[in-house]
């Protein structure tokens, strides 16, 4: 399920950071510890487990969507209100506690100690889910990230996959199993295929987390659109969690894209 939330802003202009991510997805917290404190520890230290002990958050949101706005170097100048969507396939454990969360929280702040504003939840508005086929194209609402370590001179770095890269969607496709298999308790045994639409230009974005802080991380990640093909509930898992790494803190959200605009490439 997804949730649009509409935000009203305490002025009428205000600034935010560049890198909102982090302080976006400390209110995602605020929320659910508002709706429960135990289900917000549990999401923040584990999450939900598979059989081998891997830990996924299972829940995606986007970026902000602003009505009137104007990029600076380290700022985004705002006019009005804004939104954005969570999403999770997980609707009893976490949408419903988001929502009551959203009914209980009056206020709070995005930002950083030099841009920050006051806001509150407005409106919020359930989508109504999209029916899947077996070959979907999407586009992101916010980038996709995807790594792996590797070494150079003796030194182990993360490398973060470009689109080009054979390694991108082949990480994106495992990564999609494993959020299914988790979802579902059972094995994918059916085809999967994730590739880079032939007429797409992907757009590389470097975001910084926990900025300013000895904590701080740049991610790299890319806008584009994608193409999957497979059962349609391997396409739900991606529409509600997100694809790639990282969704947790707003990675890799994702919108239904016309798929008669885009050739696929081969």
């Amino acid at each position: 399920m997804r949730i649009n939330i509409s935000l009203e802003s305490a002025k009428d202009e205000y600034k935010l950071p560049i890198n909102y991510l982090y302080p976006l997805s400390a209110v995602v917290y605020k929320i659910f510890a508002t709706g429960s404190e135990s289900i917000a520890k549990w999401l923040h230290e584990k999450g939900f487990s598979d059989k081998s002990g891997r830990n996924l958050k299972l829940f995606n949101f986007s970026n902000l969507v602003f009505g009137k706005y104007q990029i600076n170097p380290d700022f985004i100048r705002c006019m009005g209100s804004c939104s954005f969507i969570f999403s999770s396939p997980i609707e009893t454990e976490l949408i419903q506690t988001f929502i009551n969360g959203i009914i209980n929280l009056q206020s709070f702040q995005i930002g950083n100690k030099k841009y920050q504003s006051e806001f509150r939840i407005s409106g919020i508005q359930l989508e109504k889910p999209p029916q899947f086929d077996d070959e979907q194209i999407f586009k992101t609402k916010s980038p996709i990230s995807v790594s792996t370590i590797i070494e150079i001179k003796g030194e182990k770095k993360i490398y973060y996959y470009r689109p080009e890269d054979s390694g991108f969607t082949e990480a994106i496709q495992k990564n999609l199993i494993k959020k299914y298999e988790m979802i579902y308790q059972k094995t994918y045994n059916g085809t999967i295929e994730v590739s880079i639409p032939k007429g797409a230009t992907p757009k590389s974005k470097l975001i910084t987390i926990k900025e300013g802080s000895i904590e701080e991380t740049k991610i790299k990640a890319f806008l584009t659109t994608i193409s999957i093909k497979a059962e349609p509930d391997i396409m739900k898992t991606a529409y509600y969690c997100g694809l790639g790494e990282r969704n947790s803190l707003g990675f890799g959200m994702l919108e239904l894209f016309n798929l008669n605009k885009l050739e696929v490439k081969k």
